[in-house]
């Protein structure tokens, strides 16, 4: 188990445009000003296990972090067990909404940010945007930036898991084996549910949030408002394939979350993912490493099936 409530941290891993705000509108009125909000202007930088030390150094009160930073999955800050919190959205809606985004608010971005967008993106209509922006992204067709979000290529590039993409690789099983470490993996579309298992969950280890009056903000209402998003437009067309991994992580875990979320509900029962340790120092790491197992398991079978095939009769 996680052990003292005083020992423990939550990291609230934020991928961009999934309910950040309100899931860590959550956190704060729960624990007031022992939540952190930490968001930093360069979209590369990375809280690792390091910098969250700094961190506790400077209050080491804190019970729960926030970030688009949170990238790193260190088992233990110290002596804090760590317990991550993530979300995920319909790739769909989070990547339009990602878009409407960024034309919104383009002016005010870092200018790290704002170099990879057209000077124009503030007057380009939501479907011109996405068409430059899958243009300009050398993904080989899948975006998936919630996927890319579990790999960032500092971590991933070491173990010649890199795709040359700047945000992060693309490896749907490496982010999968990282989110079943997870405390939580909740569902922007099921935020109730989520957040009433995320209760739960927490309330067993000596942690109590309060779960009222959670709100979803900036919800992009994608079937009225876009016609364009279907497979008879072009580019309507791409949008609704560019996020396949994303996809597959998304129905999994939205799958295992209305269960979960049953099983309370019908039974008062719930398992609590995450507490044992990976024996890595990150969970990234064991990740990883459990995935380039795999792979080499798959390779020497295919390479046995290949030769017996070979073999005359």
């Amino acid at each position: 188990m996680f052990g003292n409530q005083n020992d423990l941290l939550i990291l609230h891993a934020h991928i961009p445009k999934t309910a950040g705000t309100s899931v860590s509108r959550v956190f704060r009125k729960s624990f007031d000003t022992l939540h952190l909000n930490h968001y930093h202007p360069d979209p590369n930088y990375i809280l690792d296990a390091g910098k969250l030390a700094t961190l506790l150094e400077i209050n080491p009160w804190l019970r729960s972090i926030s970030s688009h930073h949170i990238r790193s999955f260190p088992c233990r800050v110290g002596k804090k067990r760590i317990a991550y919190v993530a979300f995920l959205r319909e790739p769909t809606h989070a990547f339009l909404s990602f878009l409407n985004y960024t034309r919104k608010e383009y002016h005010n971005l870092p200018l790290e940010t704002r170099r990879w967008w057209p000077e124009k993106t503030p007057e380009m209509s939501l479907r011109e945007l996405a068409a430059s922006h899958l243009s300009n992204l050398d993904t080989g067709g899948d975006y998936s930036f919630q996927t890319r979000f579990f790999c960032p290529p500092s971590v991933m590039s070491c173990k010649g898991l890199t795709d040359n993409n700047d945000y992060g690789a693309n490896c749907y099983e490496i982010a999968d084996l990282i989110l079943s470490r997870f405390l939580l993996v909740g569902i922007v579309e099921e935020m109730k549910k989520s957040v009433a298992l995320l209760h739960a969950r927490l309330r067993s280890v000596g942690v109590v949030i309060d779960p009222r009056g959670i709100r979803r903000e900036n919800r992009l209402r994608l079937e009225s408002k876009i016609p364009w998003l279907n497979k008879s437009d072009e580019i309507g067309a791409k949008v609704l394939a560019c996020n396949q991994n994303d996809g597959r992580l998304y129905d999994k875990h939205r799958e295992a979350l209305l269960s979960d979320y049953w099983r309370l509900r019908l039974h008062n029962a719930f398992a609590v993912p995450g507490a044992d340790d990976t024996g890595y120092e990150t969970i990234g790491d064991w990740a990883i490493g459990k995935h380039l197992q795999t792979r080499e398991a798959e390779i020497c079978e295919l390479d046995h099936t290949v030769s017996i095939q070979k073999e005359p009769s």
